[in-house]
C-alpha cells in the first residue's frame, strides 16, 4: 500500500503544479517583490527613526557655508633616516582651527 502511495506523488505534484495560472518564473517574482518591498519600508523606517532620534537628541545637521574649509592638510619634511630616506609630516586642521 505505501508503494502505490509514493508512486502517486509525482503524479500529484504535476497535477497540483499544472493547475497554477502563473509560470514558474512568476512564482519567483512574487518572493523577490516582497524582499525588495520589504527593504523599501526598513530603509523608510531606518531614516525615518535616525531623524527623530537626532531631532530628540537636538543635533542639527551642519550645513557648511561655501567659503568654509573642512579640513586642510599640510606636508613637509620632518627629518632623515640614517639611509638617507625622507621622513615627512602630514598636518590635518579642521575649520575649527584643531590640528
Amino acid at each position: 500500500m505505501k508503494i502505490c502511495t509514493y508512486l502517486n506523488i509525482p503524479f500529484l505534484l504535476i497535477i497540483a503544479f499544472s493547475n497554477f495560472s502563473c509560470t514558474p518564473s512568476e512564482l519567483g517574482k512574487k518572493p523577490r517583490d516582497s524582499l525588495k518591498n520589504s527593504w523599501d519600508y526598513i530603509t523608510a523606517k531606518s531614516n525615518s527613526l535616525y531623524k527623530s532620534g537626532k531631532k530628540m537628541l537636538g543635533i542639527e545637521d551642519r550645513n557648511l557655508s561655501s567659503n568654509s574649509m573642512p579640513m586642510t592638510v599640510s606636508k613637509r619634511v620632518f627629518g632623515e633616516l640614517a639611509d638617507g630616506t625622507k621622513v615627512h609630516e602630514f598636518r590635518l586642521i579642521n575649520e575649527k582651527g584643531m590640528e
